[in-house]
């Protein structure tokens, strides 16, 4: 077998007829084919992406490369011995494939890929794909974080250690299946929507274990020798499409190098897992109310004074009845856990007072000192909130904050004078009209005649919606102060293993953008569950900011009760901090379940950033807020810089609520995102300068920042389009290392119709499966999306605003310019139904207007299955939009907006058994539409 998608992107098992020897000898061979040069002689067609599942009487979009003019057709074997006769006709073109599978296609089932040259492919048809693996418990096995352990855990997802009796937990498709049912032939992939329970078909093998549980995955590839093997196989203790979990009870501690799972259709690619002993380390308890006086502090400081003499020393602070005042930070040692008598028991009060007030305002600016504006941005970084408190940021400005009310660069001018510390700001006019947004800056020198400034700006395409900048000229800036070194929170965690169970926080008072509880990037291991966090201060911030690795949060409840930062709603909104403002925020995380818990907001529920290997299940999000809220929610990519990352999550069987509508107020469920994933940014556009083996040196298109480790490079546009590596080596700007070697089908910059790719962020390989929106707003893949599966999810009343992100639906997705090239390649709608909600949009936007993207604007779109999925009845939306005009209002819809470039069209979207109803009053007569779509279907 021949990987396709080492590590960032991986298909079930793909089989080549020409031995790997041969492949990997040709894979640095540059000759031409069909007048383009190639890395290697493409004498096989490449297989990138499959839908998965696609049921019998649906069609299998395959993506890949040479596959113009194959011949298709199924088998039963790996060598085509027993195809099936006749085999279904195919549609074949360059990069992808689609054919309906007929109900013969039983398991096991493959496809035959025979191309021009004769040369044969197979894969198999519905073969278990698993994107990550994750302990039940995932804190109870991880190590103290360090920069090896956390790369690890973003570049390896099918790597994972659990605990000796723990469940080992798998998240992707096709990973468990039932009968026929709802009248439809064939095994039908089970539905996520339910809680799962046993599958007896969906198995998992051990296999051989390495020599101890200390030997590395290197030690096992390099053959270290096995000495155990746990049976044959297990069945799921339970599974669904999406997710299987199997029990590791009676597993040998060890290295298990093998590991598949299986189903009817065939085996996954193989996983490493570690298996650990429980540890039962020594505990020493601590009683704060007749040890301590109900000093909590006191007893902090002496659990801190005993794990520091002891390294495997638990200790247990427990709070008993009572209410446990904090009038300043308290930081938890390692191994300490903080343990309460109940929810509404036991009362942790934190009172750590106000704000201080701000610097009285300077004198304002001449109208001479304000310089003429420019089509341009800023580029700044918030070091308190944004990933630059522990490292330089050099050539940035420093954003000192927006404010609103401006109306106009000249009047954001003037705001920035009135600041002591500001010398530059930014302006957007479009944004909270009609006082528009103003961000202050500041930067240790302006540019003169002679000198350019050190801080950095891009140019801004012209229009009123785009950003104008300019300096106060002449002005000597108060330098801002050092940031502080002391982090500010209620409850603060910096280290290994702690733990805080069974009690409320209340939050009294606070200064600004205070967590109640702080997880920072130092902290691993740790657990909330069973606390109950309220939020009164003015304003409020987080419940819980987490940035650990190995984490759990189960079973709590967190309430925004104070006012949002000010200026709290509607016009100004968006000049108040957002990620501060959500309840719960996520920043480069690592390897953690968040699950059971209510959230009562106002503000925003979540911003889950830059984070990766996450469960996110069976939450309660309730929206307490009657107006517009200020923001809206996100699994986002916005810290790119910090971590370019955000990838394999799994968002399972939550419920999300919105206040139902009410007459003659604004209503919230028409305003901001309830669950985008944001996926901006990219570092360039290149053309393929030369390649030796795994070592790519690119030619820059156009580029924006330099590449990073854990980046992508995504083939985006013409030969071997839909190409996907992992970066996991810099040997200068523009030369780059590969996880895996391009395949022969990527044509180089000297071929006349040269491959197009991109460095960008590793964003996608989420599973939004089996929710609840209710009375909300659009749900969708935003930007940068390399694999993501929409299904099972049920959606009533849910109104986008018009206009809106995907083009209108209640779910959808998005590729654009978003700063950078963001594709959405692969990605999957099955099985939704949607009730007087709109409907299912996705959107491709042209666009060389930014510059990052000034070179390739286009298209982004490609590889979306829209199947099964049911619509009934009208939007208030949707009815808001045709009141007065005399049309009757749409109902809901499947719309594709595509597009089209220099180098092609949206493309490969196939629609199909999706099922649409309309009451009486409705425009029903557009069911379907594809605007600048090729190679697409659409089938009842």
């Amino acid at each position: 077998p021949r990987p396709y998608f080492v590590e960032a992107m991986r298909m079930p098992p793909v089989l080549t007829v020409a031995a790997a020897a041969a492949l990997a000898a040709a894979s640095t061979t540059v000759h031409t084919v069909s007048g383009s040069t190639h890395l290697t002689a493409p004498a096989n067609s490449e297989v990138y992406w499959i839908s998965n599942p696609t049921h019998v009487n649906e069609t299998l979009l395959i993506a890949g490369g040479g596959l113009d003019k194959a011949q298709v057709r199924l088998c039963r074997d790996a060598q085509c011995a027993v195809p099936l006769d006749p085999s279904p006709a195919a549609q074949t073109w360059d990069h992808s494939i689609q054919l309906v599978l007929p109900t013969a296609c039983t398991p096991p089932c493959l496809v035959e890929i025979t191309n021009e040259g004769g040369a044969k492919t197979l894969a198999n048809v519905n073969a278990p794909d698993i994107w990550f693996a994750l302990a039940g418990s995932p804190a109870a096995t991880l190590p103290t974080p360090d920069p090896a352990s956390r790369a690890a855990f973003s570049n390896a997802p099918r790597i994972a250690t659990v605990t000796s009796g723990d469940v080992l937990r798998v998240f992707g498709r096709s990973l468990g299946w039932g009968p026929p049912s709802g009248g439809r032939p064939g095994l039908q992939c089970l539905s996520t929507a339910v809680t799962p329970g046993p599958v007896a078909t969906t198995t998992l093998t051990w296999g051989n274990s390495a020599a101890s549980a200390s030997t590395t995955a290197a030690a096992v590839a390099a053959g270290a020798g096995t000495i155990s093997r746990h049976g044959t196989s297990v069945s799921a203790v339970w599974a669904n499409c999406h997710e299987a979990a199997f029990s590791s009870a009676g597993v040998a501690p060890g290295v298990y190098p093998t590991v598949r799972v299986g189903t009817p259709w065939g085996l996954s690619d193989p996983m490493t897992i570690t298996v650990v002993a429980a540890a039962t380390p020594p505990a020493v308890t601590l009683h704060v109310a007749t040890d301590f006086g109900g000093n909590l502090g006191a007893a902090v400081a002496k659990a801190s004074a005993l794990v520091s003499t002891d390294p495997t020393t638990v200790v247990d602070v427990v709070l008993g009845a009572g209410t446990f005042k904090l009038t300043q930070l308290l930081a938890l040692p390692n191994r300490t856990r903080v343990i309460g008598a109940g929810a509404g028991v036991s009362t942790v009060e934190v009172d750590l007072g106000d704000s201080p007030n701000p610097p009285p305002p300077g004198p304002p600016p001449s109208p001479s000192q304000c310089t003429a504006p420019v089509l341009a941005d800023f580029y700044t970084k918030d070091c308190d909130h944004r990933g630059c408190k522990t490292k330089l940021c050099p050539g940035c400005f420093l954003s000192l904050g927006a404010r609103a009310g401006a109306r106009s660069p000249e009047g954001c001018c003037a705001l920035c004078g009135n600041d002591p510390q500001c010398n530059a700001y930014t302006f957007i006019g479009s944004v909270d009209p009609p006082g528009g947004y103003c961000e202050l800056r500041y930067c240790p020198d302006e540019p003169t005649p002679t000198h350019n400034s050190s801080c950095a700006s891009t140019p801004s395409g012209p229009g009123p919606g785009n950003r104008t900048s300019g300096w106060v000229k002449g002005k000597i800036p108060k330098p801002p102060g050092p940031t502080p070194s002391v982090l500010t929170a209620g409850i603060l965690v910096a280290g290994a293993r702690a733990e805080l169970h069974n009690f409320s926080v209340r939050v009294l008072s606070a200064p600004r953008l205070t967590p109640a509880i702080w997880a920072t990037p130092n902290a691993s291991a740790f657990v909330v569950s069973g606390l109950n966090v309220t939020l009164l201060q003015n304003p409020v911030s987080n419940a819980l900011k987490i940035e650990a690795v190995g984490f759990e949060v189960v079973g709590n409840t967190l309430n925004q009760v104070g006012p949002c930062n000010a200026p709290n709603y509607g016009p100004g909104s968006d000049s108040t901090p957002f990620q501060p403002s959500v309840t719960i925020y996520l920043h480069n995380s690592r390897a953690g379940v968040m699950k059971r818990n209510v959230v009562y907001w106002r503000c925003s529920a979540y911003d889950l950033d830059v984070s990766d290997r996450v469960v996110f299940e069976e939450n309660q999000f309730v929206c307490t807020e009657q107006g517009v809220v200020p923001h809206g929610n996100s699994i986002s990519g916005y810290d790119w810089r910090t971590n370019p990352s955000s990838r394999w999550w799994s968002i399972a069987r939550n419920e999300l609520s919105r206040p139902p509508f009410h007459p003659g107020t604004e209503q919230n469920w028409i305003q901001r995102e309830t669950m985008t994933t944001d996926g901006s940014g990219a570092y360039g556009s290149a053309h393929i300068q030369s390649v030796s083996g795994t070592t790519v040196k690119l030619a820059w298109l156009q580029w924006a920042s330099p590449p990073v480790l854990g980046t992508t490079l995504a083939v985006l546009a013409g030969p071997g389009r839909g190409q996907i590596r992992s970066v996991v080596g810099i040997e200068a700007n523009g030369t780059i290392v590969l996880d895996a070697p391009l395949d022969g089908w990527v044509a180089l910059a000297s071929a006349p119709q040269p491959s197009i790719v991109a460095v960008i962020s590793s964003f996608g390989s989420k599973l939004i499966v089996g929710n609840k929106f209710n009375w909300t707003e659009v749900v969708q893949w935003y930007g940068n999306t390399v694999r993501g599966v929409a299904a099972d999810n049920s959606f009533s009343n849910c109104n986008v605003k018009p206009g809106g992100n995907d083009g209108g639906g209640a779910l959808g997705g998005v590729g654009e310019c978003y700063h950078g090239s963001d594709p959405l390649f692969f990605t999957e709608f099955r099985g939704n139904s949607l009730e007087n909600s709109d409907g299912i949009s996705l959107r491709d936007s042209y666009n060389t207007g930014e510059f990052q993207c000034s070179k390739y604007g286009g298209p982004w779109v490609a590889w979306a299955v829209v199947r099964a999925n049911a619509m009934d009845g009208i939007s208030l939306a949707a009815r808001n939009v045709s009141a007065g005009t005399g049309r009757s209002p749409n109902c809901a819809r499947v719309t594709i907006v595509g597009t089209t470039g220099p180098t092609g069209t949206t493309s490969d979207i196939v629609a199909e058994q999706n099922q649409f109803g309309c009451p009486a009053g409705g425009n029903g007569t557009i069911q379907y539409s594809c605007y600048e779509c090729t190679h697409s279907v659409r089938r009842p």
